[in-house]
Protein backbone atom coordinates (compact mmCIF):
# COMPACT_ATOMS: atom_id res chain seq x y z
CA UNK A 1 0.00 0.00 0.00
CA UNK A 2 2.83 2.39 0.90
CA UNK A 3 4.61 1.68 -2.41
CA UNK A 4 1.38 2.30 -4.33
CA UNK A 5 0.83 5.67 -2.61
CA UNK A 6 4.41 6.83 -3.15
CA UNK A 7 4.21 5.77 -6.80
CA UNK A 8 1.00 7.68 -7.42
CA UNK A 9 2.39 10.78 -5.67
CA UNK A 10 5.63 10.42 -7.71
CA UNK A 11 7.74 10.59 -4.54
CA UNK A 12 10.49 8.51 -6.12
CA UNK A 13 13.40 9.50 -3.82
CA UNK A 14 11.36 8.30 -0.82
CA UNK A 15 10.52 5.08 -2.64
CA UNK A 16 14.09 3.76 -2.67
CA UNK A 17 14.52 3.36 1.14
CA UNK A 18 11.03 1.87 1.34
CA UNK A 19 11.97 -0.79 -1.22
CA UNK A 20 15.21 -1.52 0.65
CA UNK A 21 13.21 -1.95 3.87
CA UNK A 22 10.84 -4.35 2.12
CA UNK A 23 13.81 -6.32 0.79
CA UNK A 24 15.20 -6.66 4.32
CA UNK A 25 11.84 -7.79 5.73
CA UNK A 26 11.45 -10.40 3.00
CA UNK A 27 14.90 -11.82 3.76
CA UNK A 28 14.53 -11.74 7.56
CA UNK A 29 10.90 -12.86 7.76
CA UNK A 30 10.25 -15.42 4.95
CA UNK A 31 6.43 -15.60 5.39
CA UNK A 32 6.31 -11.87 4.72
CA UNK A 33 7.04 -12.52 1.02
CA UNK A 34 3.77 -14.33 0.36
CA UNK A 35 1.82 -11.93 2.57
CA UNK A 36 3.22 -9.03 0.57
CA UNK A 37 2.19 -10.54 -2.77
CA UNK A 38 -1.31 -11.51 -1.62
CA UNK A 39 -2.13 -8.19 0.06
CA UNK A 40 -5.19 -6.44 -1.42
CA UNK A 41 -6.89 -3.12 -0.83
CA UNK A 42 -10.44 -4.48 -0.85
CA UNK A 43 -12.44 -7.66 -1.22
CA UNK A 44 -13.30 -6.61 -4.77
CA UNK A 45 -9.69 -6.94 -6.00
CA UNK A 46 -8.98 -9.79 -8.41
CA UNK A 47 -7.58 -12.70 -6.36
CA UNK A 48 -4.69 -13.34 -8.77
CA UNK A 49 -3.53 -9.71 -8.92
CA UNK A 50 -0.88 -8.45 -6.51
CA UNK A 51 -1.13 -4.79 -5.51
CA UNK A 52 2.58 -4.71 -4.69
CA UNK A 53 3.62 -6.34 -7.97
CA UNK A 54 1.29 -4.05 -9.92
CA UNK A 55 2.87 -1.03 -8.24
CA UNK A 56 6.34 -2.22 -9.22
CA UNK A 57 5.14 -2.76 -12.78
CA UNK A 58 3.76 0.78 -12.86
CA UNK A 59 7.10 2.17 -11.69
CA UNK A 60 8.96 0.26 -14.38
CA UNK A 61 6.50 1.22 -17.12
CA UNK A 62 6.23 4.92 -16.26
CA UNK A 63 9.61 5.80 -14.81
CA UNK A 64 12.15 3.37 -16.26
CA UNK A 65 10.92 2.84 -19.82
CA UNK A 66 13.25 4.32 -22.43
CA UNK A 67 11.80 7.44 -24.10
CA UNK A 68 10.60 7.10 -27.70
CA UNK A 69 13.35 7.95 -30.16
CA UNK A 70 12.79 9.79 -33.42
CA UNK A 71 15.58 8.39 -35.57
CA UNK A 72 15.43 11.22 -38.09
CA UNK A 73 15.70 13.88 -35.40
CA UNK A 74 18.48 11.90 -33.69
CA UNK A 75 20.50 11.86 -36.93
CA UNK A 76 20.13 15.63 -37.33
CA UNK A 77 20.99 16.43 -33.73
CA UNK A 78 24.65 16.95 -32.83
CA UNK A 79 24.00 16.99 -29.09
CA UNK A 80 25.36 14.03 -27.10
CA UNK A 81 22.74 11.68 -25.61
CA UNK A 82 21.63 12.66 -22.12
CA UNK A 83 23.11 10.48 -19.36
CA UNK A 84 20.83 7.96 -17.69
CA UNK A 85 19.30 9.46 -14.57
CA UNK A 86 21.19 8.12 -11.54
CA UNK A 87 17.97 8.12 -9.54
CA UNK A 88 16.30 5.86 -12.08
CA UNK A 89 19.27 3.53 -11.87
CA UNK A 90 18.91 3.31 -8.09
CA UNK A 91 15.17 2.64 -8.39
CA UNK A 92 15.77 -0.10 -10.95
CA UNK A 93 18.39 -1.68 -8.70
CA UNK A 94 16.04 -1.52 -5.70
CA UNK A 95 13.23 -3.20 -7.65
CA UNK A 96 15.52 -5.99 -8.83
CA UNK A 97 16.83 -6.48 -5.28
CA UNK A 98 13.28 -6.90 -3.99
CA UNK A 99 12.38 -9.33 -6.76
CA UNK A 100 15.50 -11.40 -6.11
CA UNK A 101 14.64 -11.60 -2.41
CA UNK A 102 11.06 -12.59 -3.21
CA UNK A 103 12.17 -15.34 -5.59
CA UNK A 104 13.97 -17.12 -2.76
CA UNK A 105 11.21 -16.77 -0.17
CA UNK A 106 7.85 -16.80 -1.95
CA UNK A 107 5.49 -19.77 -1.70
CA UNK A 108 4.85 -21.70 -4.97
CA UNK A 109 1.20 -20.66 -5.18
CA UNK A 110 2.22 -16.98 -5.23
CA UNK A 111 4.94 -17.19 -7.87
CA UNK A 112 2.79 -16.03 -10.80
CA UNK A 113 1.98 -12.82 -8.93
CA UNK A 114 5.60 -11.77 -9.52
CA UNK A 115 5.26 -11.38 -13.32
CA UNK A 116 5.75 -7.62 -13.15
CA UNK A 117 8.40 -6.76 -15.72
CA UNK A 118 6.89 -5.38 -18.95
CA UNK A 119 7.79 -6.96 -22.26
CA UNK A 120 10.23 -4.22 -23.31
CA UNK A 121 12.33 -4.88 -20.19
CA UNK A 122 12.42 -8.62 -20.89
CA UNK A 123 13.41 -7.98 -24.52
CA UNK A 124 16.24 -5.67 -23.52
CA UNK A 125 17.47 -8.16 -20.92
CA UNK A 126 17.51 -10.95 -23.51
CA UNK A 127 19.44 -8.81 -25.96
CA UNK A 128 21.98 -8.01 -23.26
CA UNK A 129 22.26 -11.72 -22.46
CA UNK A 130 23.27 -12.43 -26.07
CA UNK A 131 26.04 -9.83 -25.74
CA UNK A 132 27.21 -11.40 -22.48
CA UNK A 133 27.47 -14.90 -23.89
CA UNK A 134 30.35 -14.03 -26.22
CA UNK A 135 32.62 -13.59 -23.19
CA UNK A 136 33.64 -17.07 -22.12
CA UNK A 137 34.48 -16.32 -18.45
CA UNK A 138 31.19 -14.47 -18.01
CA UNK A 139 29.32 -17.30 -19.69
CA UNK A 140 30.54 -19.74 -17.05
CA UNK A 141 28.98 -17.59 -14.34
CA UNK A 142 25.72 -17.18 -16.29
CA UNK A 143 25.41 -20.93 -16.65
CA UNK A 144 26.17 -21.45 -12.98
CA UNK A 145 29.31 -23.49 -13.63
CA UNK A 146 31.30 -21.24 -11.29
CA UNK A 147 30.39 -19.55 -8.03
CA UNK A 148 30.71 -15.82 -7.20
CA UNK A 149 34.35 -16.24 -6.14
CA UNK A 150 35.37 -18.17 -9.25
CA UNK A 151 35.18 -21.58 -7.63
CA UNK A 152 33.85 -24.46 -9.73
CA UNK A 153 30.45 -25.72 -8.63
CA UNK A 154 30.67 -29.42 -7.65
CA UNK A 155 28.25 -32.00 -9.07
CA UNK A 156 26.77 -29.55 -11.56
CA UNK A 157 23.72 -30.91 -13.40
CA UNK A 158 24.11 -29.98 -17.08
CA UNK A 159 20.59 -31.24 -17.82
CA UNK A 160 19.02 -28.65 -15.52
CA UNK A 161 20.86 -25.36 -16.05
CA UNK A 162 18.55 -22.71 -14.51
CA UNK A 163 19.26 -20.05 -17.14
CA UNK A 164 18.50 -22.42 -20.01
CA UNK A 165 15.31 -23.52 -18.27
CA UNK A 166 14.12 -19.91 -17.93
CA UNK A 167 14.85 -19.12 -21.58
CA UNK A 168 12.92 -22.20 -22.66
CA UNK A 169 10.07 -21.05 -20.45
CA UNK A 170 9.81 -17.87 -22.50
CA UNK A 171 9.61 -19.92 -25.71
CA UNK A 172 6.66 -21.99 -24.55
CA UNK A 173 4.80 -19.59 -22.25
CA UNK A 174 5.31 -16.04 -23.57
CA UNK A 175 2.20 -16.28 -25.79
CA UNK A 176 0.14 -16.04 -22.59
CA UNK A 177 1.21 -12.46 -21.82
CA UNK A 178 3.20 -10.94 -24.72
CA UNK A 179 2.11 -9.67 -28.12
CA UNK A 180 3.06 -11.71 -31.18
CA UNK A 181 5.67 -9.16 -32.21
CA UNK A 182 7.22 -9.25 -28.74
CA UNK A 183 7.23 -13.05 -28.80
CA UNK A 184 9.14 -13.13 -32.08
CA UNK A 185 11.64 -10.51 -30.92
CA UNK A 186 12.29 -12.33 -27.63
CA UNK A 187 12.55 -15.67 -29.43
CA UNK A 188 15.09 -14.19 -31.84
CA UNK A 189 17.35 -13.24 -28.92
CA UNK A 190 16.93 -16.67 -27.32
CA UNK A 191 17.85 -18.44 -30.57
CA UNK A 192 20.88 -16.15 -30.91
CA UNK A 193 21.91 -17.01 -27.34
CA UNK A 194 21.68 -20.75 -27.97
CA UNK A 195 23.47 -20.50 -31.32
CA UNK A 196 26.28 -18.40 -29.81
CA UNK A 197 26.50 -20.83 -26.89
CA UNK A 198 27.34 -23.65 -29.30
CA UNK A 199 30.16 -21.56 -30.77
CA UNK A 200 31.66 -20.13 -27.58
CA UNK A 201 31.32 -22.96 -25.07
CA UNK A 202 33.52 -26.04 -25.51
CA UNK A 203 30.47 -28.27 -25.23
CA UNK A 204 27.73 -25.79 -26.15
CA UNK A 205 25.86 -28.23 -28.38
CA UNK A 206 26.09 -30.85 -25.64
CA UNK A 207 24.47 -28.40 -23.20
CA UNK A 208 21.51 -27.97 -25.56
CA UNK A 209 21.19 -31.70 -26.22
CA UNK A 210 21.54 -32.73 -22.57
CA UNK A 211 19.04 -30.13 -21.39
CA UNK A 212 15.65 -31.61 -20.62
CA UNK A 213 13.97 -28.46 -21.97
CA UNK A 214 15.69 -27.13 -25.12
CA UNK A 215 14.56 -29.61 -27.80
CA UNK A 216 10.98 -29.98 -26.45
CA UNK A 217 10.65 -26.19 -26.13
CA UNK A 218 11.81 -25.61 -29.71
CA UNK A 219 9.24 -28.15 -30.93
CA UNK A 220 6.49 -26.50 -28.87
CA UNK A 221 7.45 -23.05 -30.20
CA UNK A 222 7.45 -24.32 -33.78
CA UNK A 223 4.06 -25.96 -33.26
CA UNK A 224 2.43 -22.82 -31.89
CA UNK A 225 4.03 -20.45 -34.41
CA UNK A 226 3.50 -22.63 -37.49
CA UNK A 227 -0.16 -23.08 -36.60
CA UNK A 228 -0.58 -19.30 -36.64
CA UNK A 229 1.11 -19.06 -40.03
CA UNK A 230 -0.55 -21.94 -41.87
CA UNK A 231 -3.98 -21.47 -40.31
CA UNK A 232 -3.95 -17.83 -41.42
CA UNK A 233 -4.06 -16.04 -38.08
CA UNK A 234 -5.54 -12.59 -38.66
CA UNK A 235 -2.71 -10.84 -36.85
CA UNK A 236 -0.23 -12.26 -39.38
CA UNK A 237 -2.34 -12.03 -42.52
CA UNK A 238 -3.39 -8.44 -41.81
CA UNK A 239 -0.31 -7.44 -39.83
CA UNK A 240 1.68 -6.19 -42.78
CA UNK A 241 4.88 -7.43 -44.40
CA UNK A 242 7.07 -6.57 -41.40
CA UNK A 243 5.00 -8.74 -39.07
CA UNK A 244 4.96 -11.57 -41.60
CA UNK A 245 8.73 -11.29 -41.93
CA UNK A 246 9.12 -11.61 -38.13
CA UNK A 247 6.86 -14.66 -38.05
CA UNK A 248 8.57 -16.51 -40.90
CA UNK A 249 12.07 -15.57 -39.75
CA UNK A 250 11.35 -16.87 -36.22
CA UNK A 251 10.10 -20.16 -37.63
CA UNK A 252 13.15 -20.48 -39.85
CA UNK A 253 15.61 -19.75 -37.03
CA UNK A 254 13.87 -22.19 -34.67
CA UNK A 255 13.86 -24.99 -37.24
CA UNK A 256 17.49 -24.31 -38.20
CA UNK A 257 18.59 -24.32 -34.55
CA UNK A 258 16.75 -27.58 -33.93
CA UNK A 259 18.29 -29.10 -37.07
CA UNK A 260 21.82 -28.10 -36.00
CA UNK A 261 21.21 -29.41 -32.48
CA UNK A 262 19.81 -32.78 -33.57
CA UNK A 263 22.14 -33.24 -36.59
CA UNK A 264 19.84 -35.69 -38.41
CA UNK A 265 21.51 -38.17 -40.76
CA UNK A 266 24.94 -37.92 -39.12
CA UNK A 267 26.71 -40.59 -37.11
CA UNK A 268 26.45 -38.44 -33.98
CA UNK A 269 22.80 -37.56 -34.55
CA UNK A 270 20.56 -37.16 -31.50
CA UNK A 271 17.82 -39.75 -30.99
CA UNK A 272 15.04 -37.22 -31.47
CA UNK A 273 12.20 -39.70 -30.96
CA UNK A 274 13.66 -40.71 -27.59
CA UNK A 275 14.07 -37.05 -26.59
CA UNK A 276 10.44 -36.33 -27.43
CA UNK A 277 9.04 -39.29 -25.50
CA UNK A 278 11.31 -38.57 -22.52
CA UNK A 279 10.13 -34.94 -22.41
CA UNK A 280 6.50 -36.01 -22.10
CA UNK A 281 7.43 -38.39 -19.29
CA UNK A 282 9.53 -35.82 -17.40
CA UNK A 283 7.11 -32.90 -17.68
CA UNK A 284 3.59 -34.08 -18.61
CA UNK A 285 2.15 -30.65 -17.86
CA UNK A 286 4.14 -28.75 -20.50
CA UNK A 287 4.93 -31.55 -22.97
CA UNK A 288 2.02 -33.96 -22.87
CA UNK A 289 1.37 -35.33 -26.36
CA UNK A 290 4.57 -33.81 -27.72
CA UNK A 291 5.14 -36.69 -30.15
CA UNK A 292 1.70 -36.21 -31.65
CA UNK A 293 2.31 -32.46 -31.85
CA UNK A 294 5.68 -33.04 -33.53
CA UNK A 295 4.11 -35.23 -36.25
CA UNK A 296 1.43 -32.67 -37.03
CA UNK A 297 3.80 -29.70 -36.97
CA UNK A 298 6.66 -31.17 -38.98
CA UNK A 299 4.31 -32.88 -41.39
CA UNK A 300 2.87 -29.48 -42.18
CA UNK A 301 6.27 -27.77 -42.34
CA UNK A 302 7.59 -30.55 -44.60
CA UNK A 303 4.76 -31.02 -47.08
CA UNK A 304 2.26 -28.14 -46.92
CA UNK A 305 2.54 -25.42 -49.55
CA UNK A 306 3.53 -21.95 -48.29
CA UNK A 307 0.49 -19.71 -47.67
CA UNK A 308 -0.59 -17.89 -50.85
CA UNK A 309 -0.66 -14.50 -49.15
CA UNK A 310 3.05 -14.49 -48.36
CA UNK A 311 5.44 -12.54 -50.58
CA UNK A 312 7.56 -14.56 -53.04
CA UNK A 313 10.64 -13.96 -50.88
CA UNK A 314 8.96 -15.31 -47.74
CA UNK A 315 7.56 -18.27 -49.68
CA UNK A 316 11.14 -19.14 -50.62
CA UNK A 317 12.12 -19.05 -46.94
CA UNK A 318 9.24 -21.40 -46.04
CA UNK A 319 10.28 -23.74 -48.88
CA UNK A 320 13.87 -23.76 -47.62
CA UNK A 321 12.64 -24.45 -44.10
CA UNK A 322 10.81 -27.53 -45.39
CA UNK A 323 14.18 -29.15 -46.08
CA UNK A 324 15.17 -28.93 -42.40
CA UNK A 325 11.71 -30.07 -41.33
CA UNK A 326 11.80 -33.18 -43.57
CA UNK A 327 15.21 -34.20 -42.22
CA UNK A 328 13.88 -33.92 -38.68
CA UNK A 329 10.61 -35.68 -39.48
CA UNK A 330 12.38 -38.57 -41.18
CA UNK A 331 14.56 -39.04 -38.11
CA UNK A 332 11.44 -39.81 -36.06
CA UNK A 333 9.09 -41.63 -38.48
CA UNK A 334 9.75 -43.71 -41.56
CA UNK A 335 8.20 -46.19 -44.01
CA UNK A 336 4.39 -46.38 -44.20
CA UNK A 337 3.95 -43.79 -41.43
CA UNK A 338 5.91 -41.24 -43.44
CA UNK A 339 3.97 -42.11 -46.59
CA UNK A 340 0.70 -41.54 -44.70
CA UNK A 341 1.82 -38.07 -43.66
CA UNK A 342 2.77 -37.13 -47.21
CA UNK A 343 -0.53 -38.49 -48.60
CA UNK A 344 -2.55 -36.64 -45.98
CA UNK A 345 -1.15 -33.30 -47.10
CA UNK A 346 -1.69 -34.12 -50.76
CA UNK A 347 -5.33 -34.80 -49.94
CA UNK A 348 -5.57 -31.56 -47.99
CA UNK A 349 -4.51 -29.65 -51.10
CA UNK A 350 -7.69 -30.83 -52.80
CA UNK A 351 -10.08 -29.50 -50.14
CA UNK A 352 -12.11 -26.37 -50.72
CA UNK A 353 -10.76 -24.26 -47.88
CA UNK A 354 -7.15 -25.46 -48.01
CA UNK A 355 -7.05 -26.03 -44.26
CA UNK A 356 -7.09 -29.52 -42.77
CA UNK A 357 -8.46 -30.03 -39.28
CA UNK A 358 -5.74 -31.43 -37.01
CA UNK A 359 -7.95 -34.21 -35.62
CA UNK A 360 -8.88 -35.28 -39.14
CA UNK A 361 -5.22 -35.17 -40.16
CA UNK A 362 -4.30 -37.38 -37.22
CA UNK A 363 -7.04 -39.83 -38.20
CA UNK A 364 -5.79 -39.97 -41.79
CA UNK A 365 -2.27 -40.67 -40.60
CA UNK A 366 -3.53 -43.22 -38.05
CA UNK A 367 -1.31 -41.63 -35.39
CA UNK A 368 -3.41 -40.89 -32.34
CA UNK A 369 -1.57 -39.78 -29.23
CA UNK A 370 -2.09 -43.05 -27.39
CA UNK A 371 -0.26 -44.95 -30.16
CA UNK A 372 2.93 -42.97 -29.57
CA UNK A 373 3.87 -45.03 -26.55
Amino acid sequence: MCVDILTRLKLLPTLIPVLKLIETLVIMIPPFASDLLTAQTSANDAPHVSLFASSLAEIVAQQLAPPPINLKEKEKSKDPPSPWDRQKTRIGEAILDVLEALVWQVEPECVLRMTVLPSWAVKRALRLLVMFVVHKPLLRFLLGLYGPNGEKVPQYDLARVPLIQRLCGYLILSHRWASHTEIYEMASSIFAFFATLTEVHDDGTGLLVDSIWVIPSLIAFLAHSSARLFEEDDSIVNGGEEHQLLAVRSLFRASLLLWHTVRPGRDDAVDLRHQILQAAARDPVQFNGLHHLFILTFGRLSYADPPDWLSPELKDVVTKMAEFARDLLESVVEGPELDNIWEAYQQSDETDDGVTDEEEMARQMNMEVEDDD
